[in-house]
C-alpha cells in the first residue's frame, strides 16, 4: 500500500479521462488532478463559493461531472479546467451521489430534497420523490438488471428505479 500526502481533504476520486486521478475536496472548494505518482498537477476552485465539491465521475462525453453538495448544482468540468455549472430545480436539496444511468442520463441523489434526480446532457433536469417521507437518499447506482439502485439512510431501505 502506498500513500500520498494531499495539501486539502479529499473527499472523493476517480479514474479521469487523460489518465490521472481527479478528487473533490469538500473543504477547500475545489477539484484537483493527481498523477498516479501522487503529484498533483493541477487545481480548479468551484465557481460557488462554499460549493461543497462531493462526488465525482466521468461522464459518457469524456468530461468529468460533479455534485456540489452545498451549493446545489450539478458541475461538469473538462480536463483543461472549464466548469459549467447546473442547478438542481429543487433548492437546497443537496445533491450527493452521481452515477450515468442505462439511459445514458446522469442520475443522483437529493439529500434533504428526498428525491432521485435525472440529468441529461442537454441541461434537461428531472426529479422523482422519494415514496418514504424524509429518508434522505444517499448513494446510486446502475444495477446489473439495468435498474437504479440507491440507499435511504434513514427511511431504512433500499430503493430501486427502472429507466425506459
Amino acid at each position: 500500500m502506498t500513500e500520498y500526502p494531499a495539501p486539502y481533504t479529499p473527499w472523493d476520486l476517480t479514474a479521469g479521462p487523460d489518465g490521472g486521478i481527479w478528487f473533490t475536496e469538500r473543504v477547500d472548494n475545489l477539484v484537483a488532478r493527481m498523477t498516479t505518482s501522487g503529484v498533483i498537477t493541477n487545481q480548479y476552485p468551484s465557481p460557488t463559493p462554499n460549493g461543497g465539491p462531493n462526488v465525482i465521475i466521468v461522464g459518457p462525453d469524456h468530461a468529468l461531472w460533479y455534485t456540489e453538495l452545498y451549493g446545489n448544482k450539478i458541475a461538469r468540468l473538462i480536463t483543461g479546467g472549464l466548469i459549467a455549472e447546473l442547478p438542481v430545480p429543487t433548492p437546497q436539496s443537496q445533491p450527493g451521489a452521481l452515477t450515468v444511468g442505462p439511459d445514458g442520463a446522469f442520475w443522483f441523489t437529493e439529500h434533504t430534497g428526498n428525491q432521485i434526480g435525472r440529468l441529461t446532457l442537454t441541461g434537461s433536469f428531472d426529479e422523482y420523490p422519494v415514496p418514504t417521507p424524509d429518508s434522505d437518499p444517499m448513494v446510486i447506482e446502475t444495477g446489473p438488471d439495468g435498474a437504479l439502485w440507491f440507499t435511504e439512510y434513514e427511511g431504512n431501505k433500499i430503493g430501486r428505479i427502472t429507466t425506459p
